[in-house]
């Protein structure tokens, strides 16, 4: 690279190209995602009207929710949810084991990724469902659909070092169906800013699970073999609200430059 510039504004030069040619900035993220009875129940040190240092960005919010039917995804209705962000003097880990301790919810999984900043970060848990389609001929073909959680990330670190995080969660199940397998999907859109190591809370993407319960006259129905007689199971499906927790960190750079 050759410079050619006054002496005066040489010295402003080189600091703008220094600055030009740092490494990208990393972030890593944190996530906690637990599985709700009723969002209405995460009263535990949960601001759901948080303002300040955090703000959503309304104004690129989409929500969607979609059903699948057969490898068929058709738009079903719009939904609503929630962002909030921790109450002062409450962590993640407080809230969590409020929840979890009064039987309001229990975690699914509690995930990291580091990804460079304004490049898009996946983390997904889930499974491959198969599904029957027929091609033009006739013939049967089967397609995989991913069913279960997936939260997008891509992080921004602003001038005033806090990051703004545009996100993507989704949640799909399947229920049975006369006709086939119905993949119910719901998920949201969002950008949303907060202090470098602060949490942002995403409340509201439901999905049916499979619940089972057995009833019957107490003493007998626990009677080894005839036990059966006396007692009965009865299944149905009941909604579940997923929360996520995402805390993004600014990674330093003495620590990224030892690969922590």
């Amino acid at each position: 690279l050759i410079l050619q510039e006054v002496p005066e504004n040489l010295d402003r030069v080189i600091d703008f190209i220094k600055e030009l040619d740092r490494p990208a900035r990393q972030i890593k993220i944190s996530a906690q995602m637990l599985e709700i009875y009723n969002t209405n129940d995460v009263e535990f040190g949960v601001d759901w009207t948080a303002s300040g240092s955090w703000s959503p960005e309304n104004s690129n919010r989409t929500v969607s929710q979609t059903m699948t039917q057969d490898g068929d995804r058709v738009t079903d209705k719009f939904i609503t949810y929630d962002i909030g962000a921790l109450m002062n003097g409450w962590s993640v880990d407080a809230v969590v084991s409020a929840i979890v301790g009064e039987s309001k919810g229990k975690v699914i999984a509690h995930p990291e990724i580091t990804t460079i900043e304004n490049k898009m970060a996946t983390i997904q848990m889930g499974q491959k469902i198969p599904i029957k389609q027929f091609d033009q001929s006739g013939n049967v073909v089967i397609q995989f659909e991913d069913v279960g959680t997936i939260l997008r990330v891509t992080p921004h670190i602003t001038a005033t070092n806090q990051i703004l995080m545009h996100l993507i969660p989704e949640r799909s199940s399947i229920e049975p169906d006369p006709s086939g397998i119905i993949i119910n999907t719901s998920n949201a859109e969002t950008n949303v800013v907060v202090n470098n190591g602060q949490t942002a809370v995403i409340g509201g993407l439901t999905s049916q699970v499979e619940v089972e319960a057995t009833s019957g006259i107490p003493i007998l129905k626990d009677i080894p073999l005839i036990g059966a007689l006396f007692r009965y199971t009865e299944k149905h499906y009941e909604d579940r609200d997923l929360v996520i927790f995402v805390t993004p960190t600014i990674v330093e750079d003495d620590l990224a430059d030892a690969g922590l």
